[in-house]
């Protein structure tokens, strides 16, 4: 998300200026820290994180959140820092269970089998495309930084590009 620093305040994930200083950084949205509530139910609303677990397989979906400081990608032609800061990320868990009942063990396995062959094709084949989603969304809510792309973003979907894949979330 770009905050170099957090703090869990007023049961929200605070963005702070740098990882050993509490100071607000007034340029992002607080986070809920709950994953229920009004608050949440608004931001998680606003970012679409409910109606991405909607495409899962089977029943009583549930979704968790939490803020966590990690080391991010570091660029591929140098060579590894272990100091390299770390800045916040969102870790979102989607839980998807299937109830149904079987008449013997074939059953069960092709009932396992189908929803593994859901959950890869609604999930696994399209994470790259929800990962994306997620962090536009982020960044158009203040709950990230936004990159030259996101700031050019209407402009740059008028161009025609063969080698170029946009990624369109509800909101464009």
């Amino acid at each position: 998300m770009g905050w170099t620093g957090f703090e869990l305040r007023n049961n929200e994930y605070t963005p702070t200026i740098a990882a050993d200083d509490t100071t607000q950084d007034d340029r992002y949205e607080t986070i809920p820290e709950n994953t229920w509530g009004g608050a949440t139910r608004d931001f998680v609303s606003e970012i679409e994180l409910e109606s991405m677990g909607y495409d899962l397989p089977g029943e009583d979906r549930e979704l968790s959140y939490e803020v966590k400081m990690l080391t991010g990608a570091q660029p591929d032609d140098e060579d590894i820092d272990p100091d390299y800061p770390a800045t916040a990320h969102l870790i979102v868990s989607f839980r998807c269970y299937e109830y149904e009942g079987v008449d013997d063990e074939e059953d069960a396995q092709r009932i396992a089998e189908n929803f593994a062959s859901e959950l890869k094709s609604e999930f696994e084949d399209k994470y790259n495309e929800i990962k994306e989603t997620i962090r536009a969304k982020l960044a158009e809510g203040g709950y990230s930084v936004k990159t030259a792309y996101d700031r050019d973003r209407a402009e740059m979907t008028e161009y025609e590009l063969d080698h170029w894949k946009y990624i369109q979330t509800s909101q464009g």
